[in-house]
């Protein structure tokens, strides 16, 4: 599975036009237990990419939907951490709150996310067939 998460982050980059950004894996176990993470820091422009392909497969993930949700994420990465920032100076003396308004920022970048590659996807696809 690692050959074809790396043949998948090669051609996703460049349907994504990611192709000035430097894009790097790596594999193995997550510490907080995830199959696959991203963190990007696109003032360089540069993401890393983190799979466990190991528990991938136990849970039945695909590469073809995991690589472009988790490249993503680095697109939208400058926006979620501007809305955790706003929790921490919002919220700078309610650590309860903080916490609250933390999660649902992550809840809906994921929910974004997750439209984010839909969309890639289909028009990735629509093309394929010249649509």
């Amino acid at each position: 599975m690692r050959d074809e998460i790396e043949a998948a982050v090669k051609a996703w980059q460049a349907r994504m036009g990611l192709g000035d950004w430097q894009v790097h894996v790596v594999f193995g176990p997550l510490k907080d237990g995830a199959r696959a993470a991203c963190e990007a820091a696109p003032e360089y422009p540069e993401m890393t990419l983190y799979f466990d392909p190991d528990l991938m497969a136990t849970k039945g993930d695909t590469v073809g939907g995991t690589v472009p949700h988790e490249m993503a994420h680095g697109l939208q990465w400058e926006l979620t951490q501007e809305g955790l920032d706003l929790c921490d100076l919002l919220y700078r003396d309610d650590p309860k709150n903080r916490a609250i308004a933390k999660r649902r920022v992550r809840r809906y970048e994921e929910r974004a996310t997750s439209f984010v590659q839909r969309a890639l996807q289909a028009a990735y696809e629509a093309g394929r067939k010249g649509l």
